[in-house]
């Protein structure tokens, strides 16, 4: 009798260890696939891939609205015109807005730093992304080469050779695109595509900067702008803007435009070049041409 008793025991202890081992086998189990769903499709509410899920839901629904607006039969066509640039306008102000609030936030990735050339100031640095290289067309973003002091080089990664990078965008042709990669160093941003190329002991900027101002106009612009963490941008002199002129083959965002120097020829006139041919002239200070900012190193 106590034998059968205690056989029974036996066969119910191992039953409800059986029990036991398949219930957490299970858990264990569903907690492995909630990972894997959440690592292969993370869209979930809040998360950057989501939200820009749902902004591209807004750019076909006002995408189609501008698309099918018609003139008023009391609407000029230039008027017509102007209403529908306005509404795209409005709709890339928003869409930026939205996309930046959505991203620009998150941690899209980590860059390393695979080389740098202090005799030409160049680093090369390789980038790894996130779920998010989904969104993007990052096939041609795994490498970066870019022009950065030895100073900035040797404060941003001497002791750290990987940062997680960050990215803002921008939206053209109803589409949302990567503009700006960049680093936190502290409280500021380090952009890394925002280019500029160094010129013997000066730093140059290579942005695209296709607005025409007054002589004035272009020395405020250069005295406040911040790029590249910098904020001792200045207006190149004759001199800078030859040299400029010469290497011009370095830069992707300069045009054969009329650029204004900071030499004056006196108090009403100002030097510029055109940088087509590298001719240089004078013109009053209330003339207006493109602006492009240097620093010293």
């Amino acid at each position: 009798m106590n034998r059968a008793i205690f056989i029974i025991l036996i066969v119910l202890l191992i039953a409800s260890q059986s029990i036991l081992f398949y219930k957490l086998h299970t858990i264990e189990s569903k907690l492995k696939n909630l990972i894997n769903q959440k690592i292969k499709n993370p869209i979930q509410n809040g998360s950057p891939i989501k939200n820009i899920l749902e902004i591209n839901d807004i750019i076909k629904k006002d995408r189609a609205i501008i698309e099918n607006m018609r003139k008023d039969t009391f609407e000029s066509h230039s008027q017509f015109d102007a209403r529908v640039y306005n509404a795209k306008m409005a709709l890339k102000k928003k869409i930026k807005r939205l996309a930046n609030q959505s991203i620009s936030s998150h941690i899209v990735g980590y860059l390393s730093m695979e080389s740098y050339d202090a005799d030409i100031q160049k680093m090369e640095l390789t980038l790894k992304w996130n779920a998010l290289n989904n969104m993007f067309n990052t096939k041609d973003k795994g490498r970066l080469y870019l022009d950065i002091s030895r100073k900035v080089a040797k404060k941003l990664f001497e002791k750290q050779r990987t940062y997680p990078f960050y990215i803002t965008v921008k939206f053209s042709n109803y589409k949302i695109l990567i503009d700006k990669i960049f680093i936190q160093d502290r409280d500021k941003r380090f952009y890394l595509n925002k280019k500029f190329v160094v010129l013997k002991n000066i730093m140059v900027q290579d942005t695209p900067y296709g607005k025409d101002t007054s002589w004035q106009e272009a020395i405020e612009y250069c005295e406040n702008l911040t790029l590249a963490s910098y904020t001792n941008w200045r207006l190149p002199n004759k001199a800078e803007l030859r040299d400029i002129y010469n290497s011009i083959g370095s830069f992707k965002n300069i045009t054969l435009y009329w650029y204004w120097s900071s030499s004056a020829k006196n108090e009403d006139e100002a030097w510029y070049m055109r940088f087509k041919n590298g001719k240089e002239f004078w013109t009053n200070k209330s003339n207006l041409y493109y602006t492009l900012c240097v620093r010293d190193l």
